[in-house]
């Protein structure tokens, strides 16, 4: 089995009820497909980026409508795992995540292991250590949400909210802090599915 991802920018234009906006997403979506043992072949690239060129063409060539409470970047996930479907069913190759990344909203994905009607959001938040006044070290906090298609809130904000008091917190006492909010549930429907800790100048991520 190969597996291997692919990556483009896609520009959308969009008209939800109030208001008109433009985004900048970068792409990345994994494909997967077994080896042919005959010719030891897989899949052919340049034909997986025509693909990924028709999506790009067609996408910002047309302004997308949004109903009321409809998340861009989740339909936008769905709408784009759909369309590729129609080249990858018939080639037997198989898409195994959407992976939308805006640098003002965040990440936002769909995989294989997300039911149908959901998808995820990832948050980072830094902090700074130090200890004694000496910088220790840049920390890299992600939170994975795992969100309905209707979600329309700020998650970035609600886990800012969940980290108000972390700055006071020694490092050592981080992990033992944060474990609790794991699995968190939003009055809205959204689970805090999943929290990581990187360390930055250290080179390690711990996953509570």
């Amino acid at each position: 089995m190969l597996q291997f991802v692919r990556e483009i920018p896609i520009r959308i234009h969009c008209q939800a009820p109030s208001e008109r906006r433009g985004f900048l997403f970068h792409l990345s979506v994994g494909f997967s497909k077994d080896i042919d043992p005959d010719t030891g072949m897989s899949v052919n690239l340049v034909e997986v980026d025509a693909w990924l060129k028709d999506l790009q063409n067609v996408f910002q060539d047309k302004v997308l409508e949004l109903r009321n409470e409809e998340h861009l970047a989740a339909r936008l996930t769905y709408d784009c795992r759909d369309f590729l479907r129609r080249y990858t069913v018939p080639a037997g190759v198989l898409i195994t995540f959407v992976r939308l990344s805006e640098e003002r909203s965040g990440v936002f994905i769909w995989d294989q292991n997300v039911r149908e009607g959901f998808f995820s959001q990832e948050c980072s938040y830094f902090l700074e250590f130090f200890e004694e006044g000496k910088f220790v070290d840049l920390l890299q906090m992600h939170f994975k949400w795992l969100s309905p298609l209707s979600c329309q809130e700020d998650l970035f904000s609600e886990g800012l909210k969940l980290l108000k008091d972390v700055r006071a917190v020694s490092q050592t006492d981080l992990a033992e802090t944060l474990t609790p909010f794991k699995g968190f549930l939003h009055e809205k429907g959204s689970i805090l599915e999943s929290i990581s800790l990187e360390y930055r100048s250290l080179g390690y991520r711990l996953e509570l």
